[in-house]
């Protein structure tokens, strides 16, 4: 792997300002290096210092094809590429559903695996390549900026199907009371908490948050 990647041509000299280029083998680099310094395959490295302390009973690392390995569809097409997630490793091989997800995500940026205080150091993030869009990287994670009316899609997860969404930039209103109320229907999955942290997260303030008195599906 380093062979290959000493032999690849560089986009830009290293730290040029305001310069990133995004390739999955940073990740895959990354991974052999916490499989040298652990000790561990990457998969037990990732349940002992990740599922395990978050309690994450559906999310796994799959080694080999008997694992479950769900498929992907393209528009109408049903894609099952087992071989593919398994070669992704450390740069997007990981399985799970959407309530474990916001588990990991709240506790990556909640200080739950390691010290938030780590991000204040990681404040510098550059714009990726055009490719991908209007994309900014940095503190180990991706930025979307909301700078038109409607931003690219989004999904959510509703009974196992796929939803897609767009987020609204009210532009200078941030950080004021956009929305003022909020009802939880009774067969909402997503609870206040999750709520609340999307708020903070994206910058807003907390609305009011009640539960519906209603019965409607």
């Amino acid at each position: 792997m380093l062979d290959m990647v000493k032999n690849l041509k560089p986009r830009f000299a290293p730290r040029k300002e305001r310069k990133a280029y995004y390739a999955d083998i940073n990740f895959d680099l990354l991974g052999k290096l916490i499989e040298n310094v652990s000790s561990f395959k990457l998969s037990e490295a990732y349940k002992k210092y990740i599922f395990d302390p978050l309690e994450l009973s559906h999310t796994y690392l799959p080694e080999n094809e008997n694992d479950l390995i769900p498929q992907i569809y393209y528009m109408n097409q049903i894609i099952y590429r087992p071989k593919l997630v398994i070669s992704c490793g450390a740069s997007g091989g990981c399985i799970t559903n959407a309530h474990e997800l916001m588990i990991f995500i709240k506790a990556f940026f909640g200080g739950k695996l390691f010290n938030k205080n780590i991000f204040n150091s990681l404040s510098t993030y550059n714009k990726l390549q055009i490719s991908m869009g209007p994309i900014y990287y940095g503190g180990g994670y991706m930025q979307i900026p909301l700078n038109g009316v409607i931003s690219l899609f989004k999904y959510r997860s509703t009974r196992s199907t796929l939803i897609p969404f767009v987020d609204l930039n009210f532009g200078e209103l941030k950080n004021k009371s956009v929305i003022k109320e909020i009802i939880i229907g009774p067969k909402c999955c997503v609870d206040e908490e999750e709520i609340k942290f999307i708020f903070s997260n994206y910058g807003y303030s907390t609305p009011i948050i009640k539960n519906s008195m209603s019965t409607y599906c």
